[in-house]
């Protein structure tokens, strides 16, 4: 498939990332930690997706074609509800489109190319290499309520369209819904974004 756009179509600008407050925070029992990768080569792979792997492999009735080009309706919609829960007005409403890619890359370029191509949207705006990310999910009880506020004006003002990685949901804090926690918090704010999710951690995929 031809591009039309020249090479330095899109400009990516460097920002400062957002600075979170977690003092308030430090009288919280310890979060388990949910290792992925055990040692060199070997990953850890929870119970249950053995279980399942073990029951579809037995199962002949399970279908082996291709699935549908957005992707498995079953698994859209669970993933959509997963992040967004159950009384969002939007899930509600059916406001959320989803689709399944190959990996969270494949979700970042999809978002990505739809601004760009669609929206005529040609400045990238990423957080420093400097900053220090412990995982790819701002969790709920990583960022005060003012610190979002201040998110959600910013993105109003700049008219800003956020790309957010959610990787690990329910393995930074131990709750899916605390890790969703931001996502959910912009979502009720009006916001208008682009999610991309990954599952391959809890899968046991690495």
């Amino acid at each position: 498939m031809g591009n039309n756009c020249s090479k330095d179509a899109v400009k990516i600008r460097e920002v400062r990332p957002l600075v979170v407050t977690t003092s308030r925070f430090q009288c919280l029992p310890p979060v388990p930690k949910f290792p992925v990768r055990i040692r060199k080569s070997t990953f850890w792979i929870p119970e249950v997706v053995e279980d399942v792997l073990r029951e579809i492999s037995s199962d002949e009735a399970v279908n082996h074609e291709y699935i549908p080009v957005p992707g498995l309706p079953e698994f859209t919609s669970a993933a959509t509800r997963m992040v967004f829960g159950d009384n969002c007005s939007a899930v509600r409403d059916n406001k959320i489109g989803c689709f399944q890619t190959i990996g969270e890359t494949g979700a970042v370029r999809l978002g990505a190319d739809f601004l760009h191509r669609q929206l005529r949207m040609n400045t990238v705006m990423l957080p420093r290499t400097s900053a220090v990310v412990n995982a790819d999910t701002l969790s709920d009880a990583l960022i005060t309520t003012g610190a979002l506020q201040k998110l959600v004006d910013t993105i109003e003002v700049r008219k800003l369209f956020p790309l957010v990685l959610a990787g690990g949901l329910g393995l930074v804090s131990g709750s899916v819904e605390r890790d969703a926690g931001v996502i959910r918090s912009l979502a009720a704010g009006g916001v208008e974004m682009f999610v991309a999710v990954s599952l391959s951690r809890q899968f046991g995929l690495g």
